[in-house]
């Protein structure tokens, strides 16, 4: 938690596949041996894993209404209320794994101070992995929403995800 850049930094390309293939083949590694390098390897491995998802955990059905929701979000005072209805009609297993990796990025902004990931930072890492367009295209023009969407979920976490 306190490594500096936790989550921005990269890892190593060929410790991240090696790590790849442990968790391919069912097993559980143990991420705290140094053969995996330094923390950088299992945050980019991590990262990698949900930008290679088939269905996007913010799924590509719910992406337009998720999208939709950020760009009013300046504008309607009743953004909460519209996020906790779009993040509990997302499949179970999908909202599981959301809510447990929000209160692990939780987590990681409270100790901000020595790892410099506050709430912003760890938004535009995850905002444009957890949410993905089909269409490429609009995938870079919808990237200050998808930004806006995690940090406002990380802000509000205890009202949208507990």
């Amino acid at each position: 938690m306190d490594f500096e850049g936790l989550y921005r930094k990269s890892g190593g390309s060929n410790i991240m596949r090696e790590l790849q293939a442990v968790f391919d083949k069912g097993q559980i590694p143990d991420l705290f041996d140094d053969k995996w390098g330094d923390i950088c390897s299992v945050t980019s491995t991590l990262k990698m894993y949900f930008r290679e998802l088939p269905d996007p955990l913010f799924t590509y059905q719910a992406h337009a209404q998720f999208m939709r929701a950020a760009a009013l979000a300046d504008r309607n005072n009743h953004i909460i209320p519209r996020l906790h209805g779009l993040l509990h009609a997302l499949p179970e297993a999908h909202f599981a794994v959301i809510s447990y990796l929000m209160k692990h990025l939780d987590r990681v902004q409270q100790h901000q101070e020595y790892n410099l990931m506050n709430r912003k930072n760890l938004a535009l890492v995850f905002g444009p992995t957890l949410l993905r367009n089909q269409d490429d295209n609009a995938d870079l023009t919808e990237m200050n929403l998808k930004i806006k969407i995690v940090d406002l979920i990380l802000e509000h976490y205890d009202q949208l995800l507990l």
